[in-house]
């Protein structure tokens, strides 16, 4: 896929992601399934400004991609997103009733 191409088909998924999110106040519209990547940049301003999303953990899925986990306190809402090398950031779950919990200092036995 060349660059012009790629960039088209963020634009029009981006487009698309804000019309599904703007529409249904917070909900999601998009099957579970689905995979909507975007440039890492916008990324980061979807999860933070549009879901007020933070990030909750990252790992290293080697040796091409990063995993995050994004959620929002006030609403429950969670994303897993995987970037790239090539500094594209795609959702690949997400879900509802996320719950923030602590682990617990004491391990308890079998």
């Amino acid at each position: 896929m060349t660059g012009a191409v790629r960039q088209r088909r963020t634009a029009c998924a981006t487009a698309g992601f804000i019309r599904a999110m703007a529409g249904s106040g917070y909900a999601f519209d998009m099957p579970t399934d689905a995979t909507l990547c975007f440039p890492r940049p916008e990324m980061l301003v979807q999860l933070r400004s549009v879901f007020g999303e933070t990030r909750k953990g990252r790992g290293i899925q080697r040796p091409v991609s990063i995993m995050e986990v994004w959620s929002s306190e006030r609403t429950g809402h969670w994303m897993i997103v995987s970037t790239g090398v090539d500094g594209l950031s795609c959702i690949i779950a997400h879900g509802e009733d996320w719950s923030f919990e602590r682990e617990n200092s004491v391990i308890l036995g079998p």
